[in-house]
């Protein structure tokens, strides 16, 4: 993390930002929004690996919403769209995605399993909560990510303001969650996503712009 300018640094987590909100819940306005001005000023001079995966995202992202523009019905378009939300994040498809930490890493394949326990710990200890309408377990992949998003913000904006030692508690947190926890289970977790994707590449373009950010913050 400490080889990135803080300009970098805020460009990656944005990024970051909106792949946690497309997997926190159906895709809306501002969510649209939020795609259309990052797809203006995409990624650019990552490390070779990461740079492919975000190239690759932004053609499937572009795709998507230009099948959005053209699309007759943008309603039934929407239905379509929140369809493929339900099939990879609520378990509404023959062959269903549990995007949990604990089912991806424990050895029961179950919920609640320890990492659970340890994600739920970080985030009390960190002073985070989730959205109370988001019924999930604290563990989603929504949710770390949206985690590790606040973390890097809220590091920033500690070395901004010369609070140098709350900068590097907060860096110190980022980096637990991201050795101990995403980088043991997120990138399978957005290869699963992006084989079951039928969203016409939608979430597809998200699960590969998260795993761009985190091969490089």
């Amino acid at each position: 993390m400490g080889s990135l300018d803080l300009q970098e640094r805020e460009r990656l987590v944005e990024a970051l930002s909106i792949t946690a909100r497309a997997f926190e819940r159906e895709a809306d306005e501002a969510l649209f929004g939020s795609i259309e001005a990052y797809a203006e000023s995409p990624l650019a001079g990552l490390p070779e690996e990461a740079q492919k995966l975000a190239d690759r995202a932004q053609r499937q992202l572009t795709k998507a919403l230009r099948s959005r523009e053209e699309a007759d019905d943008q309603a039934l378009w929407k239905d379509y769209l929140d369809a493929g939300y339900a099939e990879l994040f609520l378990g509404v498809s023959t062959d269903p995605i549990a995007p949990f930490e604990s089912v991806y890493r424990s050895t029961e394949k179950t919920l609640y399993s320890k990492q659970y326990f340890a994600i739920a710990d970080l985030m009390k200890e960190v002073g985070f909560a989730k959205p109370q309408d988001f019924a999930e377990p604290e563990d989603h992949l929504a949710m770390e990510l949206a985690l590790y998003v606040k973390l890097n913000r809220d590091a920033d904006a500690a070395a901004k303001r010369g609070d140098e030692q709350e900068a590097r508690q907060l860096f110190a947190f980022a980096q637990v969650l991201k050795e101990d926890h995403l980088d043991k289970w997120v990138g399978q977790a957005c290869d699963d996503l992006i084989a079951h994707d039928d969203s016409n590449g939608f979430y597809s373009g998200m699960a590969n712009l998260a795993k761009a950010v985190l091969l490089v913050l």
